[in-house]
């Protein structure tokens, strides 16, 4: 009889824990969707790990499915716009991809250990975009031909400046997270890599990308300092914030 040894033994009981399952699975879906030049073999790649991962945490699913139950409004919405689409079976097949997206992130959300899910996205996003502003890939952009930053798969500059965007926003969690845990040491790299992704955001040229970030930023550091409070006191303070930037639009419009 074949004896197993105590390495391999030990490797087989990490990829057994479900946090490390949790964030394998979200790190290769990522991997698979976020350059441009991985295709439509990439997106192939990406629909079937989630899939795979639905299957596979069919109890999260049920969850899902009792607790979040209108944030699925939303993409069931996008379905039924076919109906009146110009284009039904390019709706249709956006709305299927929309809502296979929505539900597994929703899945991914109720995973044991989130923190596992938090860690797999940071890594994927920052570490892409740091990767990205290292390398330095540039495009031409607008009139003026200024040089615009791109990622390494050589995606529009919007598309990478929202991952980019999107890199800030994990980096600064993962910061709030680490001081948390007293782990100043980690928390310092963290904003030094959150400031990283918003130096590619800018370089980036994509004033939308920077606007949708300056006002989630403003929406977030208040959430995060107030996570420990109750969720009243939270969306309170987010409405709050919210009739605030409306008002500031509405009178911003009329001057």
């Amino acid at each position: 009889m074949g004896t197993t040894s105590p390495g391999s033994s030990r490797l087989g009981a990490l990829f057994q824990r479900r946090d490390v399952q949790d964030g394998g699975f979200v790190a290769l879906i990522l991997m698979a969707r976020i350059p441009a030049n991985a295709g439509t073999a990439g997106a192939t790649i990406g629909v079937a790990l989630m899939c795979l991962y639905l299957g596979l945490r069919l109890d999260q699913c049920r969850d899902v499915f009792q607790r979040c139950r209108p944030q699925l409004a939303y993409p069931l919405f996008a379905l039924l716009s076919t109906i009146w689409a110009i284009h039904p079976e390019v709706t249709s097949r956006a709305a299927v991809q929309m809502i296979l997206t929505a539900f597994t992130g929703l899945v991914f959300s109720q995973a044991d250990r989130p923190r596992a899910v938090l860690v797999a996205l940071f890594i994927v996003y920052s570490g892409y975009t740091v990767l990205s502003l290292m390398v330095g890939n540039t495009q031409l952009d607008g009139i003026e031909g200024i040089p615009a930053l791109v990622g390494i798969g050589g995606e529009a500059k919007n598309y990478f400046s929202n991952s980019a965007a999107t890199g800030v926003l994990l980096a600064l969690i993962m910061a709030v997270a680490c001081l948390e845990k007293r782990a100043r040491g980690l928390a310092l790299v963290s904003l030094s890599i959150a400031s990283a992704c918003l130096v590619a955001t800018v370089r980036a040229h994509s004033a939308g990308a920077v606007a949708s970030l300056a006002l989630a930023v403003a929406l977030l550091l208040p959430l995060l300092a107030l996570r420990r409070r109750t969720p009243g006191l939270k969306a309170g303070l987010t409405i709050a914030m919210l009739i605030v930037l409306i008002l500031g639009a509405a009178f911003s419009s009329l001057s």
